[in-house]
């Protein structure tokens, strides 16, 4: 795919996946649009980096949701969100998975779940083991909530 196919398609992907929010709401939570803007920005090229060096455990759980292959429906690895880069994400859910080893802190991730849940988001996390060692339980516990969260089509 040519450069400018991609950053077309990048652009259009954008504007539909994540409509910019109402300055009202930046205001409620104390931050002007300008700021919400200057946070994905410095995500986006952390997002990157953390695409290509995923660990093993994220690229067994890509390689199962990629290509829609769960229910038709649409993840995006390393996604970011706000002032957080999610491991894989699914829109039209609102739902993040994250695959966590022993590099994370409970009292970060509980922090981090609960500003989530506040802005509507759900969050799955799953350990890397339990990924590696049973990935169609992982799988059928996130088609469940997928299920249950995405409402009708």
């Amino acid at each position: 795919m040519s450069q400018r196919r991609r950053t077309l398609f990048c652009k259009r992907e954008a504007e539909t996946a994540f409509p910019p929010p109402s300055r009202g709401r930046d205001r409620e939570r104390g931050r002007s649009f300008s700021e919400n803007a200057i946070l994905a920005g410095m995500n986006t090229g952390r997002a990157r980096a953390l695409r290509a060096t995923m660990t093993d455990a994220e690229r067994v759980l890509w390689r199962a949701l990629r290509c829609k292959q769960l229910d038709a429906m649409r993840f995006r690895r390393q996604q970011p969100i706000g002032p957080y880069v999610a491991d894989l994400y699914c829109a039209a859910a609102r739902l993040v998975v994250e695959v966590d080893g022993g590099q994370h802190a409970e009292g970060a991730d509980a922090t981090r779940d609960a500003r989530l849940a506040a802005l509507g988001y759900g969050v799955l996390r799953f350990w890397n083991n339990d990924v590696l060692g049973n990935i169609e339980g992982v799988i059928e516990t996130i088609r469940v909530v997928v299920a249950g969260r995405a409402g009708p089509s």
